[in-house]
């Protein structure tokens, strides 16, 4: 962040200081800012699955769940084993929807990275 909590720019925003659709769904899909890994959080947890459960109604589980594991991917440079697991995206998009989003990922908040 700039001066008075203006975005830098960048080359990903085009140069431009103010946030983007894409830039605060980036943000919100990347569980890195709920404090997984070594990194302390800066989104509440509520506030990360509420946001995880409205991207589920209007996106769809297996849609979130992949733009999650592409998040870790670019952060961590690779993702957990169990996430990278044969058939995976559609046995935890089939799970949030049998427990319903916000138990998914209050579990999924506490699966080892």
């Amino acid at each position: 962040m700039g001066k008075k909590g203006r975005k830098k720019q960048t080359a990903r925003n085009g140069g431009s200081d103010k946030w983007t659709v894409n830039d605060i769904r980036a943000i919100l899909h990347n569980p890195v800012y709920v404090g997984i890994g070594p990194f302390p959080p800066i989104i509440d947890e509520p506030t990360w699955i509420g946001a995880q459960e409205r991207m589920v109604r209007d996106d769809g589980a297996e849609a979130v769940l992949g733009q999650i594991r592409q998040a870790i991917r670019d952060t961590f440079g690779d993702e957990p084993e169990w996430m990278s697991a044969s058939g995976w995206l559609s046995e935890a998009a089939r799970d949030c929807e049998r427990q319903g989003t916000q138990v998914f990922f209050q579990g999924f908040l506490t699966c080892p990275t």
